[in-house]
Order: structure tokens, then sequence, then C-alpha cells
């Protein structure tokens, strides 16, 4: 029973934990389906104080009800995440694709204008609800941002990591940029194979160097302005030498440039995505650039 009153029946288990305790169950409260989690005591007070500061948001995802005895949160259900559903479905159209994005876009801003920081917002993250006729024609119905149990208050929220200098990165940009990757194809430039992985310590190189050789082989090489913003010898020599590895293997295979296999994605998104991730952080496109880029206003035949 939730502390409103309403009474829930367990259903089958959304996602199974470690801990069988904190599974994560679908519920049904007379014809209506949630989300019923049990969390740690600090999670569960941090989603009060969440909710009460989000109270009515459309593009975030707030519990409903709760059992603060037992520590247990109720959410809306979500049929789908927008990971999975353009997986499953890869026919959905650029201009649906874009949509969601945007309402993404608009939910980190609503997020941090409160100094809340979403510690990680993985693709999965995003939840949508969708409905199919008998011709198997989807309805595509609320997109909302989720998983709050990562998130965290600050007292105030900092856009850059070098604000003594006055450099204002903004932090949502690398979220949006992992959403806009995945839900247009490009997911497995940003991660490491199994493989991929199991080798490196063979070659003595650990996976943020090898995540950051990718970044430099994908949108380019180091330059002085991502140089100005490193105070170290030692790091600036580590960046130099990881770019040159970058620059070879850009030279054995042209097809791995942004510029090569991001062709599918149309002359505005390449440009969004280019703007996001300059390797000099002071020259990115912020935030709100992003989400004024006229892309956004452009028909579906872009991308296409």
């Amino acid at each position: 029973m939730g502390d409103s009153g309403r009474v829930y029946a367990h259903g089958e288990v959304l996602q199974r934990r470690q801990d069988p305790k904190l599974n994560i169950f679908k519920a049904r409260s007379g014809n209506e389906y949630f989300v019923f989690k049990r969390v740690p005591k600090p999670c569960c007070e941090l989603s009060q104080r969440f909710a009460a500061e989000f109270t009515g948001s459309r593009q975030l995802r707030m519990q409903l009800d709760s059992n603060r005895e037992e520590h247990i949160l109720i959410y809306p259900y979500f049929r789908d995440t927008l990971l999975a559903l353009t997986k499953s479905d890869p026919d959905l159209s650029v201009a649906w694709r874009k949509g969601k994005l945007h309402c993404v876009g608009e939910a980190l801003p609503e997020l941090h204008s409160k100094n809340w920081i979403h510690i990680y917002v993985k693709p999965d993250d995003v939840l949508v609800n969708w409905s199919s006729d008998e011709d198997d024609i989807k309805t595509i119905g609320d997109v909302a941002l989720g998983d709050f149990d990562i998130a965290s208050k600050a007292e105030k929220l900092r856009e850059t990591p070098s604000q003594s200098q006055g450099i204002y990165v903004n932090v949502n940009l690398e979220t949006l940029l992992v959403q806009y990757m995945y839900v247009f194809g490009g997911g497995t430039f940003l991660i490491l194979s199994s493989n991929e992985y199991q080798a490196l310590p063979r070659y003595g190189i650990t996976p943020e160097r090898a995540m950051l050789t990718q970044y430099f082989i994908y949108f380019g090489p180091v330059n002085k302005g991502i140089l100005r913003q490193v105070y170290s010898e030692v790091w600036g020599n580590t960046l130099k030498s990881v770019s040159h590895a970058a620059e070879l293997a850009r030279e054995e295979n042209g097809n791995l440039r942004f510029e090569h296999w991001g062709q599918d994605l149309g002359l505005a998104m390449r440009d969004v995505i280019s703007g996001m991730v300059k390797p000099d952080p002071t020259a990115r496109l912020t935030m709100d650039q992003v989400m004024a880029h006229p892309y956004w206003q452009e028909g579906a035949e872009e991308g296409t």
C-alpha cells in the first residue's frame, strides 16, 4: 500500500537486481500500471525531495506515490525506452526521432535549472509510451526522462571544468550527444566491444586512454585550444601522444572519421554534432545554441 492509501498488486519483474529485495516490478492498481521499486533509504529521501521540487513536470518522470516506511517508490509505467524502441523499429522516421530528442534536450535544462544533476543519463533512461493498431502502425505517446536514483542536488551547479578562467562548457551536451548518437544508429562508435575491452591490459592501455583515442579518431586531433585547458605538462604530453596514435589510425582507415560515418545523418545533424564535439571545449556549442539550431525546424527529409 502506498502512503496515498492506494493498493498495488505486484506483477512481473521488469529488472532483476543482485539483491532480490531491490528488484523492480510492474504493478497494477485498478486499470492502471505502475513501476514499483524498493530503494535504499537515502535514495527514497532524495526522491521525495526531487518530486517536491518538480511537481507537475511533463518531461521528467516523477514518483506518483511511495511507501516511506518500506522505502518503496511508485512511478508511472512506460512501455519502452527510446533506445529499445529505435533498435526494435529501425523504420521510425527521422522526424519522430528528432522530436523525441528535442524533448530530452528540454528536460535536461529543466533538471539543471534547480541545481539538480543526473550523474549519467544513459540511452535507456529516456522512457516512451506507445501503442499500435491492427496494422502494426505505432502511435507514440508520452516521452520522459527517468532514473533519478543517481541524481544529486548541487549547492551551485557549474557548467565548466575551469570556472576560474570563465570558460563555460555546458555539461548537458555530453548527455545529449550520447542520446543523438544512439538514436541515429551511431552508438557502437561510443563504446568498446567486449573483446576490445578485455584486450586492453595485454597492451598496457587503460579504458580511459582507449576511449580518449577513439574520441580523437572520430572527431579530430588535439589542438591548441584543448591544450590551453590542461595545466599539467604530463597530461598535455599524454593528449599529444593519444592524438598522434589517433591520427595514425585515421590515416590507415579514413572511414573512422566522423565526416565519413556521419554522412547518413544529413548536413544539419552533422553540423550540430560537430559543434558539440570540438576538441577545444571553449569552441563547442552551448546547450542554448544546440536547441536553437535550425536543424530542429527542418522537415523529415533531412537525414533520410
